[in-house]
């Protein structure tokens, strides 16, 4: 047996997935095009996506309006008066991992400001 057989076999079944997968999509578009048009199943499937769809993207966008006030308003009163520092990070940045002696993120929203050891 001869040692590039295998990778001739697997290569040749790649090949032939791929022309199969080729004949379909152009089989698919072909439909696409030709006639009869079936304009009440297009626009009621065009309902069916897209309009009952909206409470799904309500209650994401409600959701996502509980969070982010929580993520982007500092914590606590005494910390609305202070300015923010430029090591601030917001939820949507990476945040770099906590260096040895320092808060990491969750006890202290600004890093350098208080509660540091030493």
């Amino acid at each position: 047996m001869n040692v590039l057989q295998p990778i001739g076999r697997t290569f040749l079944a790649f090949l032939a997935t791929i022309g199969r997968l080729t004949l379909f999509t152009m089989a698919s578009l072909n439909h696409c095009v030709r006639l009869p048009f079936y304009l009440r199943i297009i626009a009621c499937q065009m309902i069916e996506i897209s309009y009952y769809s909206l409470p799904v993207v309500g209650l994401t966008a409600i959701f996502a309006g509980m969070v982010l006030p929580g993520k982007t308003i500092p914590a606590s009163p005494a910390s609305r008066l202070r300015a923010p520092s430029p090591t601030w990070t917001s939820s949507s940045t990476i945040r770099p991992k906590a260096r040895a002696g320092w808060p990491s993120g969750r006890e202290k929203r600004y890093h350098g400001t208080d509660g540091m050891p030493g």
